[in-house]
């Protein structure tokens, strides 16, 4: 690459900068490379690396082999990052930013990470779930176990889960999950679910290769806070919000952010049909799943992560 660049630097050196006779640069060349060099290295060298990441090139923040393993065949990290920009452009990039913002594992990433790998990230262990008659979302909290409502999986025993790289191999073929949710490793077993708490647990066949963290705090409200979701068939849609109360079973506002007697959390992000079962995060940190709204209204609801993390134990 450093040859073949010095050879380019005096091609054009010769040609467009100094008018130059090739015989006067050949003999000049010992003195003027080094100026050169240096040169290219102040100007053209930041302008290639900004090339080299808009286009995915593997020796900028290569994921971890671990993660690449799980790569559907024909998805290269220039996908995922096509993908994100193409997502943070259709949503509220406010969003997004945010999610770019949030500490992610020292061991996953090989070098320093994109903007993209990093709201890929957190987008990899949020999933679809699908089937003939019902969508929502999903939230692995172990490397096989989904975390979803109730609602969304009603009586069924089983149901299709498709995960985040899945679908962006898939989108890549012209695939819609409607055309794979009933084949092979999508299918996932329900475990166990709770129409009183509106959470069920689903065992997929198909182990993610990210899961996503359950928070330990209750944040002070107003604080901010993202969805992630498919509402309407927009897949991973993510919005941000802010917190506005927490309420009990009874919707009655609690002021004690630290009360066990805290069901729901009450958010402005909005949540529509498609979003149930996704999670709520906090700087990266699952702190509810969320459940439902009220159309046209800033008043939408995600349970608790106490509730989840009683509901698991």
């Amino acid at each position: 690459m450093i040859i073949l660049r010095n050879i380019l630097v005096l091609f054009l050196c010769t040609i467009f900068l100094t008018g130059c006779p090739i015989g006067r640069i050949v003999k000049e060349a010992p003195d003027v490379i080094p100026v050169i060099i240096q040169k290219i290295d102040e100007t053209v060298t930041p302008m290639w690396n900004s090339i080299r990441k808009f286009f995915g090139s593997e020796d900028t923040a290569t994921i971890s082999k671990p993660t690449v393993s799980y790569f559907p065949k024909g998805l290269t990290h220039a996908i995922v990052r096509s993908s994100i920009r193409q997502l943070c452009n259709r949503d509220n990039t406010y969003a997004c930013d945010e999610i770019a913002s949030w500490e992610i594992p020292d061991d996953f990433f090989e070098e320093e990470p994109t903007y993209e790998d990093k709201i890929s990230y957190f987008l990899s262990c949020v999933a679809i779930v699908i089937d003939e008659d019902t969508r929502g979302t999903g939230f692995f909290v172990d490397n096989n176990i989904l975390v979803t409502n109730q609602h969304v999986v009603k009586d069924k025993s089983e149901i299709g889960v498709i995960q985040y790289y899945d679908y962006l191999a898939i989108q890549k073929a012209n695939v819609s999950p409607e055309d794979i949710f009933e084949k092979g490793d999508t299918r996932g077993k329900v475990e166990t679910k709770s129409e009183t708490n509106d959470i069920a647990i689903i065992k997929t066949q198909k182990s993610n290769p990210t899961k996503c963290k359950i928070s330990g705090i209750s944040p002070e409200l107003l604080e901010d806070v993202v969805t992630v979701g498919h509402p309407a068939s927009l897949h991973y849609t993510v919005s941000k919000g802010n917190i506005n109360a927490y309420r009990d079973k009874n919707m009655n506002f609690i002021p004690n952010i630290n009360s066990l007697n805290i069901y729901s959390i009450h958010i402005d992000a909005p949540i529509y049909p498609g979003n149930s079962g996704g999670p709520l995060f906090y700087k990266g940190k699952v702190i509810g799943v969320n459940y439902g709204g009220m159309p046209d209204t800033t008043l939408n609801f995600s349970i608790h992560h106490n509730v989840l993390k009683r509901y698991l134990n």
